[in-house]
């Protein structure tokens, strides 16, 4: 599966994006809703290339509803042409995201 923001786009809009138990936590935690997340996915563009458990993984910066940057790590699923949404925090490292908190 492609991990470009073409085909993450395309999975959101067409429902083939979950959320993780542990982004569903996160977001709780932190005040987001799932379509602060789709907002992100719509407006962001790919920061870093990571591997997370093995599996290829993306960190999306963009912003929420609100318009403040937010982050979310977008996996590849087991559901077939399904990707993941890992985590969903607030970007606060400045060495690595533009636009910060």
């Amino acid at each position: 599966m492609k991990m470009d923001m073409k085909e993450i786009k395309k999975a959101c809009l067409t429902g083939k994006i979950d959320l993780s138990d542990h982004a569903v936590q996160r977001m709780d935690k932190r005040g987001y809703i799932e379509n602060d997340v789709v907002q992100c996915i719509m407006t962001g563009q790919i920061k870093e290339r990571q591997v997370y458990r093995g599996k290829p993984t993306v960190i999306i910066a963009g912003e929420d509803l609100d318009g403040l940057p937010i982050i979310v790590a977008v996996g590849t699923s087991s559901k077939k042409n399904h990707y993941i949404v890992i985590t969903v925090m607030p970007p606060i490292d400045k060495e690595r995201f533009d636009r910060v908190i």
